[in-house]
């Protein structure tokens, strides 16, 4: 299977801090290839990072098939999954020109920010969004 590419700055998103971070529980980290695999938007994924931004593979989706409401034969639907990556970790936002107002304003963010740079906030499914927020109620520090 071969590996797609989103590219965006490096900077701009960080996937451990982003997909580790309490948002979200669908994402798993292999350490040995560094590589995560969860799923969004009826679909799997595997992801990794390098020096152009984003590699992704899809292992596989239920967003290819659609059933025809006049016929019940399966039809094939083109998905843009690049665009769905995009549309998930909300790269229309450039985090690089927050940081530096946030930066100005606060000088513990502008140390915090050269090692905690590019994490997001996930634009999730809102049932998900409300499971993870049920879910992180019941997390704490001795936990």
């Amino acid at each position: 299977m071969t590996w797609n590419k989103l590219i965006c700055n490096i900077r701009e998103l960080q996937l451990v801090g982003t997909l580790s971070g309490g948002q979200s529980f669908r994402w798993t980290h292999n350490k040995e290839n560094d590589e995560w695999i969860g799923v969004y938007s009826k679909t799997v994924w595997k992801l990794r990072e390098n020096v152009d931004g984003l590699q992704y593979q899809v292992i596989g989706s239920l967003l290819n098939n659609t059933k025809s409401q006049s016929k019940s034969k399966n039809k094939k639907v083109n998905v843009d999954f690049k665009k769905l990556l995009e549309d998930y970790f909300r790269l229309d936002t450039n985090l690089g020109i927050y940081y530096k107002e946030w930066s100005a304003k606060d000088e513990l963010f502008e140390k915090a920010c050269q090692q905690f740079y590019g994490i997001r906030m996930l634009r999730q499914e809102p049932v998900e969004n409300l499971f993870s927020f049920i879910c992180s109620q019941n997390n704490h520090i001795s936990r």
